[in-house]
């Protein structure tokens, strides 16, 4: 049974990394159209989205409040210092180059297990280390040969950032996955709190939006210049709707708020403005029903034209 355990984990491991090995020339084709940070929105949203649907059909498991504070620390780890960093850096170097990087992972977890887990450093793992070391460095000096400047040393930095934060994810809170099923640690490892500041700016391609319901803090110019834009869910968890969040998106033509937490001190300055300048009567704008003469108000302070309709 362990044997057989052994097994699916290493094939497991194998298809993860055959995945992993095609992030780099796929990840590097859409950076052609999208910014680092949209990249990474997309990536971990996506994710969010698809574990906790998942976990819809899997057994409910209860995470201790002592574990959730170890999940938001391996969530650093694992996604905005591994995935977040890996992005910014294929940004500025070449897919060839970041693969390359990426085979540094099995030898800076082999010394992080050495020196926390204090895993023994043996024979077969030192072997398997220097040959496939000996196959990076092969690659390294014939990608440099053939490089038409294409590289970045900056780039290829933030690469190495990236493996050595996944080797301290696997290796520090390799407890985590023993008292876990992996869906559980991912769909809480994955959730979104936060639309950062310019996540989809100026992007031209968005059409309609669905924040997820975990979402509590849109941030500054998030959406701004928008200008496919057509409708927007706010949900209901959002406190914070930064300056300029949704400033000029002329397309727009449904706003639906479904949150009762907003002041006029938490939506930033012209949050709203210009917001379906295309034809403002053909935007709708649905709120709480028991916020509705407060929100009319605080929606046009913020931006929203006096001809758009808002309703509950």
């Amino acid at each position: 049974m362990d044997k057989s355990k052994n097994l699916y984990g290493h094939l497991f491991a194998l298809t993860a990394n055959v995945m992993w090995g095609l992030m780099s020339p796929i990840g590097k084709s859409a950076l052609q159209e999208f910014s680092p940070i949209s990249v990474t929105t997309f990536r971990m949203v996506g994710a969010a989205a698809a574990f906790w649907i998942l976990s819809m059909f899997c057994k409910q498991e209860h995470v201790n409040h002592q574990d959730m504070l170890k999940i938001f620390f391996a969530s650093l780890f694992a996604l905005v210092f591994n995935q977040g960093v890996f992005i910014f850096g294929l940004s500025m170097t070449s897919p060839i180059d970041a693969s390359i990087v990426t085979t540094t992972l099995p030898i800076v977890t082999m010394v992080v297990a050495a020196i926390y887990l204090k895993e023994p450093i043996t024979n077969k793992k030192v072997l398997g280390i220097f040959v496939g070391a000996m196959g990076a460095l092969i690659l390294i000096m014939s990608s440099q040969a053939g490089s038409n400047g294409n590289g970045s040393l900056i780039g290829d930095l933030l690469c190495l950032v990236a493996q050595i934060s996944f080797s301290i994810y696997l290796t520090v809170f390799k407890g985590l996955s023993q008292r876990y099923s992996a869906v559980t640690i991912n769909k809480v490892v994955y959730q979104v709190t936060a639309i950062k500041a310019n996540a989809f700016k100026g992007n031209k391609k968005l059409k309609k939006v669905k924040i997820p319901a975990s979402v509590k803090t849109i941030g500054d110019n998030a959406f701004m210049n928008c200008t496919s834009l057509t409708s927007v869910v706010i949900p209901a968890k959002v406190t914070k709707i930064g300056k300029k969040a949704f400033y000029n998106c002329k397309k727009l033509k449904s706003i639906t708020i479904k949150t009762t937490k907003l002041t006029t001190k938490k939506v930033g300055s012209k949050a709203f403005t210009k917001a379906g300048s295309s034809s403002y009567k053909k935007l709708k704008v649905k709120v709480p029903a028991k916020k509705l003469s407060a929100y009319k108000k605080l929606l046009k302070k913020k931006g929203l034209s006096p001809k758009v309709k808002v309703r509950k």
